[in-house]
């Protein structure tokens, strides 16, 4: 199943590490974005070997694991989306990212590349569409394992009402992971 990002609001970004075994087809556009979110966030750094346990998560991802967003839940629902929920999110779903990679692993010992997530995510909290960049990941193991995974993850509620009477229905983030072969 494969789903397209709408229209961006909010950008956010997932940068997987460097693409030696793709050194060969370089992707210019993609290095520029991904250049341009590493300076604006910190990118999502996973590294783990072919033989690691995806849910033995390390001391430094676990830090990661802050769920900024889930204590308003309930209480206060922001307008929208913030780039910190989304990360967020990404790390409390870091066992699914991982077993991702290790089903990369599986197929290429020795792989590692740098990767954007682009998520939509409606108002309920729920994804309306995923796609991965550059598109060659999307086709490999962790790019299908990631579009079947990323759907069913939950993102707070937002009520998307913003000054001026404006409302929006989805925000949209881009997500910058590097993952490594330790």
């Amino acid at each position: 199943m494969r789903y397209r990002l709408a229209t961006s609001t909010s950008i956010l970004a997932l940068a997987l590490g460097s693409g030696a075994a793709f050194a060969d087809k370089p992707d210019a556009a993609f290095e520029k974005r991904f250049a341009a979110l590493k300076q604006e966030r910190s990118v999502i750094k996973v590294e783990m070997k072919a033989g690691d346990d995806p849910e033995n998560l390390p001391d430094s991802a676990k830090a990661g694991l802050v769920n900024v967003s889930g204590g308003r839940m309930g209480i206060y629902t922001p307008p929208v989306l913030t780039p910190e929920d989304m990360v967020s999110v990404v790390n409390q779903n870091m066992v699914d990212v991982r077993k991702c990679y290790k089903a990369q692993l599986a197929a290429d010992p020795a792989w590692e590349d740098n990767l954007i997530l682009d998520i939509a995510v409606k108002k309920t909290g729920r994804v309306s569409q995923v796609e991965i960049a550059p598109r060659r990941v999307s086709k490999q193991a962790i790019g299908e394992c990631l579009m079947k995974s990323i759907p069913s993850w939950k993102f707070p509620e937002f009520s998307g009402e913003l000054e001026g009477g404006i409302s929006q229905e989805v925000v949209n983030g881009s997500i910058p992971l590097t993952f490594s072969a330790q």
